[in-house]
């Protein structure tokens, strides 16, 4: 009769625990390695004397093996990519005016700087673009070129195919393992959502020297239709500067 051993048991519960809290909380390779490292040291022991494992020393070192490579394959999956975004999705339940959120980009890459970062924030329906303000806090602005009074990450405004508002900022150059933050306040007591998508490139871009003029990769992937710009000075107490598809700076709100 096989030995009854609770504390195998315990242990393996607990892997199994950490495996599904790998799933729910944010990535960065820092939790995805202690939630892989944490889940080996919960799950060897169980396994290595599981009743059948243990009668025979080839049927652990093959049992240890499949569990390392089955580690391995979980955190390939799980590794968070180049750049990501936090949180995706926001909800303004309209208990309150001015509820404020923050969304934090994340250049998870240890040794390469990334380029051209695009986050586009998804208004929900029967949104307005004016419900919303949005804020670069001081430690995210970073002069578009040297000497330039003008933060290097403008925004545009523009609606999507289904004319829902859309939000869609540029980050010229993120250095690795760097963080950037924009802010969102909503305005009015309305429920709202907002759900955020994040692309980047490898390459380096051509730097816009202007708010106005100048190139950069947008890299659009949908049909969008858009009517203004949005820049942001080093200067937080100056407010952003609007500027509409005809180039007329209008006054911010």
């Amino acid at each position: 009769m096989a030995t009854e051993k609770p504390v195998d048991r315990w242990l393996a519960a607990l892997g199994i625990a950490v495996g599904i809290m790998l799933f729910l909380i944010p990535k960065t390779p820092l939790s995805v390695i202690l939630a892989l490292t944490a889940m080996f040291a919960l799950l060897i022991h169980p396994l290595w004397n599981f009743w059948w494992v243990e009668k025979s020393i080839v049927r652990r070192m093959l049992g240890g093996l499949a569990l390392v490579v089955g580690l391995v394959l979980l955190g390939a999956f799980s590794w968070p990519p180049g750049v990501t975004v936090n949180p995706k999705s926001v909800v303004f339940d309209g208990s309150m005016e001015h509820e404020n959120r923050a969304f934090v980009i994340r250049n998870n890459k240890k040794e390469s700087d990334v380029y051209s970062v695009q986050l586009k924030l998804r208004m929900s329906d029967g949104s307005f673009f004016d419900d919303f303000s949005f804020v670069i806090p001081v430690g995210s602005r970073k002069p578009i070129i040297d000497g330039s009074e003008i933060a290097d990450i403008p925004a545009a405004r523009c609606l999507d195919s289904k004319g829902r508002p859309l939000a869609i900022f540029w980050i010229y150059r993120m250095q690795p393992d760097s963080t950037r933050e924009i802010s969102v306040t909503h305005r009015t007591k309305s429920a709202a959502t907002i759900d955020a998508k994040i692309s980047f490139t490898n390459i380096p871009q051509p730097r816009m020297d202007d708010a106005t003029k100048g190139q950069q990769d947008i890299h659009i992937d949908e049909k969008v239709t858009c009517n203004g710009l949005l820049s942001f000075w080093l200067d937080p107490t100056r407010p952003p500067r609007s500027i509409d598809v005809s180039g007329n700076i209008k006054k911010p709100r």
